[in-house]
């Protein structure tokens, strides 16, 4: 292979530096994306911190089934979410039309019913349930990740 098929290019002036490019004869990559993830672990630690803590408290009353106590912690996180992931995370434009906005319903219900069936699996496999919550958090977390980006908030 060649030198200039697989290189790593010079900071332009443009980019200060920040941005290095690296090529190679099957991908181009760039790290641009990586500030945007950033940014959605530091506002996803805060509505987790926010909206799992309310799930928790919610889940240590056993008469609460885990379906109300999913949906209602979902329902926060949604509120929360669509302006802070949509806004901060992904600088989406149009966050008041119908589109981006039913899209982002659609997917919170979508993650509401797989918090509620991890939990509930959990509990038959004798987790406690606020243990399985727990477990569910990075999984879901990394699904709200790739949906947010790759359906919702695209640019």
């Amino acid at each position: 292979m060649s030198p200039e098929a697989n290189s790593i290019s010079s900071p332009t002036p443009e980019s200060n530096g920040w941005h290095r490019k690296v090529r190679s004869r099957f991908f181009t990559w760039r790290p641009s994306g990586s500030g945007r993830k950033r940014r959605f672990g530091a506002a996803g630690v805060a509505n987790v911190l926010v909206t799992n803590l309310l799930l928790q408290l919610l889940l240590w009353e056993h008469s609460l089934p885990a379906w109300l106590c999913t949906l209602t912690s979902q329902l926060v996180n949604g509120g929360i979410g669509y302006v802070l992931y949509g806004k901060w995370v992904f600088k989406a434009s149009g966050l008041r039309q119908s589109q981006p906005a039913l899209r982002y319903a659609l997917s919170q219900a979508l993650l509401w019913l797989l918090n509620w069936a991890l939990i509930s699996g959990g509990h038959q496999l004798a987790l406690n349930r606020n243990f399985a919550a727990l477990l569910a958090v990075p999984p879901l977390a990394v699904m709200s990740y790739l949906i947010q980006k790759q359906w919702i908030f695209r640019s």
